[in-house]
């Protein structure tokens, strides 16, 4: 006799164990390094290093564009823009102006500040004694 047929199983049968003790992490990622950069060959002749070179002159600035930056950093100190007032002030003294150095001296000095009735920004003796001074040094005094 045979035997009657058996019904299918209803749940799917649990999947195979994995063995984890043959599993190893991916290595790590690096970054391959780039190829080196090799000079075109000139045969046995070696370059000869190029020398130094000394810093280009600046033109001296146009004394216009100066007082045009003096007069816009006025403009901004009497609005009470001390940040404004700097930028203008800072780029003619870097040409070289006394009176901006002076400016940005005031800029800074508490009294002057304090004056103006300034509120947001911070009052700093020391940089506008550095910035006196570097006011003398261009020809200008207090």
């Amino acid at each position: 006799m045979e035997s009657p047929p058996q019904p299918e199983a209803t749940r799917a049968d649990p999947p195979a164990p994995v063995d984890t003790g043959t599993l190893r992490p991916p290595p790590p990622l690096t970054e391959a390094a780039p190829p080196p950069v090799l000079a075109p060959d000139r045969g046995n002749a070696s370059p000869a290093p190029n020398p130094p070179r000394a810093p280009e002159a600046r033109p001296a600035p146009d004394p216009r564009v100066v007082n045009m930056l003096m007069a816009r950093g006025d403009q901004m100190m009497a609005r009470g823009d001390i940040s404004g007032a700097r930028l203008f002030y800072s780029r003619a003294a870097a040409a070289g102006s006394a009176a901006a150095a002076t400016a940005m001296g005031r800029s800074f000095d508490p009294a002057v500040l304090a004056e103006l009735g300034v509120r947001g920004i911070r009052p700093d003796r020391e940089q506008a004694s550095q910035w006196y001074r570097r006011a003398a040094e261009l020809g200008q005094s207090r």
